[in-house]
This record gives C-alpha cells, structure tokens and sequence, in this order.
C-alpha cells in the first residue's frame, strides 16, 4: 500500500517536472495558455 503511494507520487512529481520545464522552454505557449484562463 505504502509503496504504490510512493509510485504515485514519484509519477506525480515527473510529471510537475515536466510541466515546469514546459514553461520554462515554452514561454510563449504558457503565456497563450494564461491569456486562455484569464478570459
């Protein structure tokens, strides 16, 4: 039980990873994808 928990959330945070770098590579799709919430 513990262990899938900790499967989880290594998953979870690959994933955080990968969005941030997104970001960070792709500052004109975040800022498209911020104009597309704001509205």
């Amino acid at each position: 039980m513990l262990l899938i928990g900790a499967v989880v959330l290594m998953l979870t945070f690959i994933e955080l990873v990968k969005a941030i770098n997104n970001v960070i590579y792709n500052p004109a799709l975040s800022i498209t994808l911020l104009l597309g919430y704001a509205r």
